[in-house]
């Protein structure tokens, strides 16, 4: 009788296990469906904001030429890399490797910052905002796409939470809060 207990106890614990795994499979696809819509509209957030900003005038001298240049990597250099590049075994080419996307966010913020260290326009911290919440979809995205597809998503997903409840404040928790709210519209 005591080995039929004991057979038992890893047998349920199996098929728990399973039932995990099909259960986190099935939320990380369907999530996935749900968090790429999402970037995919904080991409056109970007693009927008870019252009009218250039349209308007809000960006003058080297700040419109960066504006320009982060204009060109929202546009142009991200749609190619985003179906090129897809989880986290690309980050070290995307990070050492190749002319990518956070090479050239990274390099804009670099130019930014040494030409005004101290920030002292308002414009410039939109600029940089604007780069760092492009940054902040660029890394969910591989992440999300990745190996680490379900942690990343429940990361995201109470990081939504958090921004729902307003609890975190930050750039990125509210464009992403927002965007949500608009496509459940």
């Amino acid at each position: 009788m005591a080995d039929m207990a004991m057979i038992g106890i890893p047998a349920a614990l199996g098929a728990i296990a399973l039932v995990l795994a099909i259960a986190g499979h099935i939320y990380t696809k369907r999530r996935r469906v749900f968090w790429d819509a999402i970037l995919t509209e904080s991409i056109a957030y970007h693009r927008h904001h870019l252009e009218a900003g250039l349209a308007r005038g809000e960006f003058t001298g080297r700040r419109e030429e960066r504006a320009r240049e982060f204009l060109r990597v929202v546009t142009q250099q991200y749609p190619r890399e985003r179906t090129r590049y897809r989880g986290l075994r690309d980050l070290p080419v995307m990070r050492l490797g190749v002319k990518s996307t956070l090479v050239s966010l990274d390099e804009l913020l670099f130019r930014i910052f040494r030409e005004d260290p101290w920030g002292s326009c308002h414009r410039d911290d939109v600029l940089k905002k604007l780069i760092r919440t492009f940054q902040s979809t660029v890394y969910r995205s591989l992440f999300m796409h990745s190996l680490l597809g379900l942690p990343a998503i429940l990361y995201m997903d109470g990081r939504l939470g958090a921004a729902r409840l307003g609890i975190a404040r930050s750039g990125s928790a509210r464009l992403y809060r927002d965007i949500a709210d608009d496509l459940r519209r």
